[in-house]
């Protein structure tokens, strides 16, 4: 779990420094049938409508020797979108 954390920590460019009001960033990990993974998002508020707007996600998995890197990507993908819909 560490090498994913850090691994969408670097692609994101995480850091400690503050967002502007109404801005912020939210981190997700998790591990299922052996593979871990993690996703790290940026995301902006309307404080007057309270309409959240997803400005990036940024993800990261290992999910061991594969066969199809094509079928992983495509998973990681759609487990972002769902993520980000059911919100």
């Amino acid at each position: 779990m560490k090498g994913v954390l850090e691994a969408a920590a670097k692609r994101f460019g995480w850091s400690t420094r503050k967002k502007a009001s109404g801005w912020a960033f939210g981190v997700a990990c998790g591990t299922d049938v052996g593979g871990d993974a993690a996703t790290m998002a940026e995301v902006a508020v309307d404080k007057t409508t309270g309409q959240i707007r997803v400005k990036r996600i940024v993800a990261a998995m290992d999910i061991g020797l594969h066969r199809e890197s094509d079928g992983a990507l495509q998973q990681l993908r759609a487990a972002s979108r769902w993520g980000w819909a059911t919100r």
